[in-house]
């Protein structure tokens, strides 16, 4: 090794020093006084990159990584760096091909596999979500990820005996984590399987008791089980917690009208109107975001969930004061199913006139 290199080395173990212990400012010196002095540096700058992304520099950290990755193209960790960037940025379409590339260069690398699935199962593509799910667990046996991950996607897919077997493993590992209670919970909503979606739902509230997802989740279902009581107590806790937020005086607005206090549930779903509700989030979940049918079998399945959102929606949603913010979702993907959507169209419709009355006003003028 040559009197430079070892000079280079030495400011390289410097700046990883740095790096080890904390000291990121100077760590992202350290690391550009390196590629100063060799800018074909690639370990250098993807760890530079890493360094930036702890300290929040997002563009930092892409340029970083990504002249790793131009010094060398087959360095997969710095592809794998540069997608968590880009993922962390919001470019899901770039990190989901960065991740791709990183998988072909390193096949059996288990976070690559993870974040892939992850993002496949977050444009709702759950049949190659669940492959890959299930390609990290042949890879790690046991990996609570990966089990929780293929649940989700073959809860999605309506596996769900399938879906709760592996939730149901899982639990036995880890019965004190709310989250898995709650994934459990949730396959069971997706199934309409309200009671056993309760019991789910009411240990994860039980684990979690702050957790507001696990407690608005809980009060719907309780809905249609009819125990409004403790619907009422689990929305007003929400009530409590956090006053400006809609979708809880909606659940309460309707505990109170199942308990027959009609003027307390109409006092509730006014204070409800004048907050941000639940039917933007429902109506994007229906239609905002593209099915990805691998079998006519899913196409069927996003078919029946659409109806059963629109249930929720019918139910769950309030009223809409702004249409124009809040009707922006258009079933518009469901044209690549080959089916008639008629149905799809009219169940929509209705719906949106339930919600927002005052879309079926007609000029008086063009009134017959």
């Amino acid at each position: 090794m040559s009197e430079s290199d070892t000079a280079i080395q030495a400011r390289f173990d410097e700046a990883v020093a740095a790096h080890q212990r904390g000291d990121l400012p100077v760590a992202v010196a350290g690391y550009r006084n390196v590629l100063a002095l060799d800018p074909s540096h690639a370990v250098a700058a993807n760890n530079l990159g890493t360094a930036h992304k702890s300290l929040g520099q997002m563009t930092e950290a892409i340029a970083a990584y990504q002249r790793a990755v131009d010094l060398n193209p087959a360095y997969a960790a710095a592809v794998y760096n540069l997608g968590t960037a880009y993922q962390a940025t919001g470019n899901l379409a770039k990190a989901f091909s960065l991740y791709w590339q990183a998988n072909r260069l390193r096949p059996h690398d288990v976070n690559t596999l993870l974040n892939l699935a992850s993002l496949a199962e977050h444009i709702q593509f759950p049949t190659f979500a669940a492959d890959l799910y299930a390609a990290v667990r042949r890879l790690s046996p046991g990996n609570a990820k990966a089990v929780a991950g293929e649940a989700r996607c073959l809860g999605e897919l309506g596996r769900s005996d399938e879906a709760l077997a592996l939730m149901v493993a899982l639990l036995a590992e880890a019965p004190g984590d709310a989250t898995y209670w709650y994934f459990a919970g949730d396959i069971c909503v997706k199934n309409r399987d309200w009671e056993r979606a309760a019991t789910y739902l009411r240990q994860a509230q039980t684990l979690a008791p702050a957790a507001v997802d696990v407690t608005m989740a809980l009060a719907r279902v309780l809905h249609p089980l009819g125990a409004y009581s403790e619907m009422r107590a689990l929305s007003e806790r929400v009530v409590a917690a956090i006053p400006d937020f809609g979708p809880a005086y909606t659940l309460l607005s309707l505990a109170l009208q199942g308990l027959g206090l009609r003027d307390e549930a109409a006092a509730m779903a006014a204070k409800g109107r004048q907050l941000p509700g639940v039917a933007a989030s429902l109506l994007k979940q229906a239609l905002g975001i593209p099915q990805i049918p691998g079998s006519q079998a899913e196409i069927a399945r996003c078919r029946s969930r659409f109806f059963d959102l629109m249930d929720d929606l019918a139910t769950f949603g309030g009223e809409v004061v702004d249409p124009v913010a809040t009707f922006i979702w258009t079933p518009s993907f469901f044209t690549y199913h080959g089916e008639n959507d008629s149905a799809i169209a009219a169940r929509l419709a209705e719906v949106q006139l339930q919600l927002c009355p005052t879309l079926a006003w007609v000029a008086p003028h063009c009134q017959a």
